[in-house]
């Protein structure tokens, strides 16, 4: 719905309030397999669809069973994170937790601290399977896949710099050796 502005402020400004977000970490209990990108898309843009019963995941995970009657479980106990969160999440049957972030193989999950592999759900969002049962999740970004990068740079630009020195010396050293022997032949036609 629109919330109007009080009588005191401008008319011109309206703020629009969606009733129906989702929270930054929910879990659903149904979800379904598409591996086609376009596919994806086209069910996501769906009037049925709805976020807060299923999700779309390019990839299954064995021994996770759906409960699509089941609508989203929320968790408790949010807690923010240096570098994410985490919550406590209990679960009568097993679930997909979806975390309200773009999907980034830098994203990482444990649970129980346990590392799980993050899938992506809903095209562009972030997930990891659970099963039933009571557990503390947390989400976080793991930057040392970028670390090996930020080396493998450095690592290519020395290489690249002696290179240039090596071929700049070579170039030094012809040009003398070059000078050099002008001068011996200068020398012999004096």
């Amino acid at each position: 719905g629109i919330l109007e502005p009080s009588s005191g402020e401008s008319s011109s400004r309206f703020f629009y309030k969606n009733e129906r977000v989702l929270p930054l970490l929910f879990v659903v209990h149904d979800w379904v397999r598409m591996d086609e990108k376009g596919d994806r898309l086209a069910y996501l843009k769906n009037n049925e669809f709805d976020p807060e019963r299923a999700a779309v995941v390019e990839s299954d995970q064995p021994g996770f069973h759906r409960t699509p009657e089941m609508s989203a479980s929320m968790p408790s106990d949010i807690t923010s994170t240096p570098r994410g969160m985490s919550a406590r999440v209990q679960l009568s049957a097993d679930g997909l937790a979806v975390i309200r972030s773009a999907y980034y193989p830098a994203i990482k999950a444990k649970v129980a601290g346990v590392l799980r592999e993050v899938v992506p759900v809903d095209h562009a969002l972030s997930g990891v399977y659970l099963e039933s049962g009571e557990h503390q999740i947390e989400f976080y970004y793991d930057p040392s896949r970028n670390h090996r990068w930020e080396l493998m740079s450095l690592v290519c630009w020395i290489i690249l710099g002696l290179g240039y020195l090596i071929v700049l010396r070579r170039r030094n050293g012809i040009e003398r050796m070059t000078k050099q022997r002008d001068n011996r032949v200068g020398k012999t036609y004096r």
